[in-house]
């Protein structure tokens, strides 16, 4: 079983290569605050942890999107928001995400507050 300092570190250089970026290496210098991965127009930094609710709660929707969907037919996304939080946050599988950043097929348009 890896030591956690190299499942953390494995997990930095495969968003890095998955997202086209760069991985900062900061050696024992960890009292910079410094993002994880350089990149071009992303901020991307990698958290690993042995259980997370936002986990959990997307594997869920996987499965019930699924089950409703079918396997494939559309992108699952968990929108997500902590108390006192402005804005929200939206967990996404890293492959959809490079698929829907690449594709121009797909668009988001908001609605007005009278559309919803």
């Amino acid at each position: 079983m890896p030591k956690h300092t190299e499942t953390w570190k494995a997990l930095e250089r495969t968003a890095a290569k998955k997202l086209g970026g760069t991985r900062i290496v900061r050696g024992d210098n960890y009292s910079q605050s410094m993002l994880d991965v350089e990149h071009d127009w992303l901020a991307i930094d990698a958290k690993w942890r042995s259980s997370l609710a936002t986990a959990k709660w997307f594997k869920k929707l996987v499965k019930d999107n699924d089950k409703i969907y079918g396997k494939g037919n559309k992108v699952p996304i968990l929108v997500i928001k902590e108390k006192g939080m402005r804005g929200e946050l939206v967990i996404i599988d890293i492959e959809d995400f490079i698929k829907v950043c690449n594709d121009d097929s797909y668009k988001i348009i908001p609605l007005n507050d009278e559309d919803l």
